[in-house]
């Protein structure tokens, strides 16, 4: 019951997981990091803040110290 209660949530949680452990990798431009954010969010159901979870997910992960100024 609880399974079937929570099934369709889980893949929903999962998905914003994931997005919340994205960080840019060492090899990755600041460029590709943002695609590779808009990417994962495709499937997180953030609504119209999906632009503020992207933003803030950019500027906290990302290795250019401008960027994050």
């Amino acid at each position: 019951r609880i399974k079937k209660q929570y099934s369709d949530d889980s893949n929903v949680l999962l998905e914003r997981f994931n997005f919340a452990m994205c960080k840019q990798s060492a090899h990755e431009s600041a460029d590709e990091y943002l695609a590779n954010l808009c990417v994962r969010t495709s499937k997180c159901d953030f609504g119209n803040i999906v632009d503020m979870y992207i933003r803030d997910r950019f500027v906290f992960h990302c290795y250019s110290k401008k960027v994050q100024e």
